[in-house]
């Protein structure tokens, strides 16, 4: 039955939705995919489609995890529409919750869009406040905040983590290719160092535009080389990889004969390369295993380094010992 205070509230949130660039990018997106088709259920969609910047995969998974934990407040239904730079089900596929459903529409008339990339986490917001249950309609979700916390109104980092395995683990497993990937790489008890660049060497798409100098990284270079042998020799009985976002250094690293490094080029998932085939981010995810299963990650993050999310969520997996050094 048409609804003249629906609609007149949708106009609204429609007209307020429009001011800033990045939601007028979003919405016209969605009117190219309209449907008018009324859910019987109020539903969640996250999304990622390369239409806005979305971060990489540690920042999706915060926005997943956490709408997910909305969907499940709200009682809610709860889907991922994840299309850029690659389609989720390469690599994960739905393992106990069914995530994929490519049929849903937007319906100019009654659904909403949230947009929600943030770069400084504000207190005091918790996204189930967004969530209106007494009209069925869809939220498309853009979001890469972590508000388990505000969401559980819970501080403890033991309880928060183990939601998090839990939820990860409903909604993910391997596909068949991550799988047979994961399935090669080296086992056995072994250590996790982790740095991050950031684009700083040059090699990295990233949206960082700094860059150091030749001498600034010939200096760096030295530095982290003998931190890298002092993390080695303190447990010199098991390996050190070294994992990072920088192929150059990676390379530079590869001639220290203290520590491993794994096979591969590290791609950031925002940034879709001209080839595009699977193998392009198969790193990420092999990575993201290889450090929830490895007996301790080490992330160094001193300056210029920046801390790692994406090592610090992969050692949550699997409650792996994490340490991060900044200075």
């Amino acid at each position: 039955m048409f609804n003249f205070g629906h609609v007149k509230k949708q106009l609204f949130f429609l007209f307020r939705f429009m001011k800033k660039k990045e939601d007028r990018i979003l919405l016209r997106y969605h009117l190219k995919r309209v449907g008018l088709k009324t859910p019987s259920r109020t539903r969640i969609v996250y999304c990622c489609n390369g239409e806005i910047i979305h971060g990489g995969l540690a920042d999706r998974l915060k926005g997943i995890i956490s709408f997910y934990a909305v969907a499940l407040q709200c009682d809610v239904e709860f889907y991922i529409h994840h299309t850029h730079p690659f389609a989720l089900e390469d690599y994960w596929v739905p393992n106990e919750h069914e995530w994929r459903n490519d049929t849903i529409r937007f319906n100019p008339f009654r659904d909403r869009i949230i947009s929600n990339i943030v770069h400084k986490y504000k207190a005091g917001i918790n996204p189930v406040d967004w969530i209106d249950t007494k009209i069925p309609r869809t939220y498309f979700v853009y979001s890469n905040a972590d508000y388990l916390h505000a969401i559980f109104r819970n501080n403890d980092k033991v309880l928060l983590f183990a939601i998090w395995r839990k939820y990860f683990d409903r909604l993910f497993k391997p596909s068949f290719l991550l799988q047979k990937a994961l399935d090669e790489m080296p086992t056995g008890n072994y250590r996790v160092c982790h740095l991050r660049f950031v684009g700083i060497l040059g090699d990295f798409a990233d949206i960082n535009p700094r860059r150091l100098s030749e001498e600034a990284v010939v200096q760096l270079f030295s530095f982290l080389d003998a931190k890298l042998n002092e993390l080695q020799e303190k447990k010199s009985d098991m390996p050190l990889y070294v994992l990072s976002d920088s192929p150059r250094f990676l390379a530079h690293v590869a001639t220290n004969k203290r520590v491993r490094v794994l096979p591969g080029t590290p791609k950031h998932v925002d940034i879709q390369s001209k080839e595009n085939s699977l193998d392009d981010h198969l790193k990420t995810f092999t990575d993201f295993y290889f450090i929830a299963r490895s007996q301790e990650v080490i992330a160094l993050a001193m300056p210029p380094l920046y801390e790692s999310g994406f090592a610090g969520i992969s050692a949550k997996q699997h409650q792996v010992p994490y340490t991060l050094i900044k200075e």
